[in-house]
């Protein structure tokens, strides 16, 4: 089964947060601490009362991991395919497989359906990538029996 999409900015920013509200905060507020402590360390030589250089310091990787997904985004069509090994996508020249062993999950959210891979990264496919709502039913349901047959 192949479809084909183009993705909007505001879709992945939404997908994004959706998904820092529910774990990545976690991972960036380490992050942030660890990278603080470390500038405090070498800035002054020992836990100091000044914060604020260190604390910058520390916000800078969070606010590139934020905006990576920004920075990455490709606006040209994207052709997905689900086939018996795993998922197929071409983005312009680009192209790559995720087999089904490394899907972590298939849902579907407000419409969307997302496929996500156990590293984190996901597809976040819009209803207007499907003809009817029959067919991305078809495909949510074909993807969910795939992952679940590989583990």
């Amino acid at each position: 089964m192949t479809i084909e999409y183009a993705s909007r900015r505001g879709e992945i920013w939404t997908w994004y947060w959706r998904a820092w509200r529910q774990r990545l905060w976690k991972s960036h507020l380490r992050i942030f601490l660890i990278v603080s402590v470390l500038a405090d360390l070498i800035l002054f030589g020992t836990a100091s009362p000044h914060l604020a250089v260190p604390m910058a310091i520390g916000a800078i990787p969070v606010a590139l991991l934020i905006l990576y997904p920004q920075i990455r985004f490709k606006p040209q069509t994207r052709t997905i395919t689900i086939g018996t090994s795993g998922v197929t996508t071409v983005v312009g020249r680009k192209s790559g497989r995720i087999s089904w062993k490394n899907i972590r999950s298939v849902t579907e959210e407000r419409g969307y359906v997302v496929v996500e891979g156990s590293s984190g990264n996901a597809f976040i496919i819009p209803p207007r990538a499907f003809d009817t709502p029959e067919t991305q039913a078809t495909f949510v349901a074909t993807a969910k029996e795939r992952v679940a047959a590989a583990r």
